[in-house]
């Protein structure tokens, strides 16, 4: 949580809106908010690796705000060449699939996530995408799921801040200086 605060503030986000967030009246509601979340983090996560002195900022911004989250040349696409890892990917793209769902049909609002998620003929891909468990019985993990919401939030969440940190860490975090860190250089005579 502490080093997700950095991200969190590069992309305008207080740490207690991540709390807020998980905390949505409705699941409804916590999906879009995660949704925005994952986007902000991961538009500033591409910014970052394509950052250099060749490109105007201004004009970077533009066109990775005007990228889409999927498809062939997308954002997700962009955070694979930047080294962002399947789990992160796959958790991004199912709160995609997820809030598009939520967006789209008016008469999901009031349900759970997971019954949404029951409803649907990719759940088992979401479910992977979402839970970060390597291996479980699907019809066992949707019965904890249905008895504790929470606990798929709790899941999401972690996989975000998760997500946050490695990008933090690996694109975003500017490394330490060279000299100061490297072999000693001699003075110039």
């Amino acid at each position: 949580m502490e080093e997700s605060k950095h991200l969190a503030s590069l992309i305008g986000v207080s740490s207690k809106q991540i709390f807020e967030i998980f905390k949505a009246g409705t699941d409804w509601e916590f999906i879009i908010k995660m949704d925005a979340l994952l986007e902000a983090a991961s538009k500033a996560v591409v910014k970052a690796a394509l950052a250099n002195e060749y490109l105007d900022a201004d004009d970077m911004d533009e066109f990775v705000d005007a990228l889409p989250m999927r498809g062939r040349t997308s954002i997700l696409k962009l955070l694979q060449a930047s080294g962002c890892g399947d789990a992160e990917r796959n958790l991004i793209d199912s709160v995609r699939v997820l809030r598009n769902g939520f967006a789209h049909d008016i008469t999901q609002m009031e349900m759970s996530l997971i019954d949404v998620i029951k409803g649907r003929k990719d759940r088992t891909t979401l479910l992977r995408g979402l839970c970060w468990i390597k291996e479980y019985e699907e019809a066992a993990l949707i019965k904890m799921y249905e008895k504790d919401g929470g606990l798929f939030r709790f899941g999401i969440v972690s996989g975000a801040l998760t997500f946050m940190i490695a990008a933090y860490h690996s694109v975003i975090k500017q490394p330490e200086d060279p000299v100061a860190i490297g072999p000693e250089t001699p003075p110039a005579s």
